[in-house]
C-alpha cells in the first residue's frame, strides 16, 4: 500500500498549493508519476489537514493492490470517499436539493457518530446497532428514517466502490 507525498508548492500568480503525488500502474503495467493539487495553503493550514482531506482518495489510488483490497474499510473513509464523489455541485445523478439534505445530515448526524464509530470497519456496524442507536436519539420518526436511509446509500456507495 502506498501513501504518497504531500509536498509544497510555490505559485507565481497566488498563494503556495498543496500537491500530492503518487505512482500507479500505467496501461503497459509500467509505475507512473501522477499528481493532484489537493488545495492552498489559505485553505489548508499544514500537511497533516491536506492528508486528511484526501483520506478517501487513498482507497483509489490503492485499489489495484491486492493486500488493500483485502483490507475492510472503516467508515470515517467510506465518509471521506462517498463526499466528494456523490455531493459535489458539478454532479448531475441528484438534484440539489438531495444533496443539501443529504450534506446537511451527513454533518448533523451521521459525521457525529464517525468520532465514535469512524474506526469501526464497516463489517462491525451491525443493522441493529444502527436501529438502537437511532431509536436512542430524540427525533421524529421521520427524521431517524432519512438518517437510516442516508446511512443506508452511505453503505451502498460502500459496496459500488
Amino acid at each position: 500500500m502506498q501513501n504518497g507525498s504531500m509536498i509544497r508548492t510555490e505559485r507565481h500568480g497566488g498563494p503556495d498549493v498543496w500537491v500530492f503525488r503518487w505512482r500507479e500502474p500505467g496501461p503497459d503495467g509500467k509505475r507512473k508519476h501522477c499528481r493532484m493539487v489537493v488545495g492552498t495553503t489559505n485553505e489548508f493550514d499544514d500537511e497533516v489537514a491536506a492528508r486528511q482531506a484526501i483520506a478517501g482518495f487513498h482507497l483509489r489510488i490503492n485499489a489495484w493492490n491486492e493486500r488493500v483490497k483485502l483490507r475492510q474499510i472503516t467508515l470515517s473513509e467510506l465518509f471521506d470517499h462517498y463526499r466528494p464523489r456523490e455531493l459535489k455541485p458539478d454532479i448531475l445523478w441528484k438534484t440539489h436539493s438531495t444533496k443539501v439534505t443529504y450534506d446537511g445530515y451527513l454533518n448533523r448526524w451521521i459525521v457525529g457518530i464517525v468520532p465514535s464509530w469512524g474506526s469501526y470497519t464497516l463489517n462491525r456496524i451491525s443493522a441493529g446497532e444502527v436501529e438502537l442507536w437511532l431509536r436512542s436519539l430524540a427525533l421524529a420518526k421521520s427524521s431517524c428514517a432519512k438518517i437510516r436511509n442516508i446511512m443506508s446509500v452511505l453503505f451502498h456507495h460502500g459496496i459500488r466502490a
